[in-house]
């Protein structure tokens, strides 16, 4: 039984381009959020989509982003190492309250991988 079946990684530059493939060696389904298109380049040619079921980019709605993923069984959202703006820590947060993730903020299963 897995604990884990869908992992959100928000900017998964850098340190965090080993995360998806950490994860999908273990079962563990990803999908990416790139939180703005203004990602630097070298930032986001370390991004692997290969890694992830899905890629997506946030647009600035958090509600279209959480409707984009409604389908999927979201457990986790990480943010990761690729800091570009200072509300980014933040939308982990507010996506995981409009997609309805139980209690996972509180668990501290939300880990900030950028500090």
């Amino acid at each position: 039984m897995k604990l884990i079946s869908t992992v959100v990684i928000v900017d998964g530059a850098s340190t965090s381009a080993y995360l998806a493939p950490a994860f999908r060696s273990y079962g563990v389904q990803c999908v990416h959020v790139l939180s703005s298109e203004a990602l630097p380049e070298r930032l986001r040619a370390q991004i692997n989509h290969t890694d992830y079921i899905r890629s997506l980019v946030y647009q600035g709605d958090i509600r279209a982003l959480a409707e984009s993923l409604k389908d999927l069984p979201i457990d986790v959202v990480l943010p990761g190492g690729a800091a570009v703006s200072s509300w980014r820590p933040s939308l982990p947060k507010r996506l995981m309250s409009h997609t309805k993730i139980p209690s996972i903020w509180q668990r501290h299963a939300v880990i900030n991988l950028s500090r």
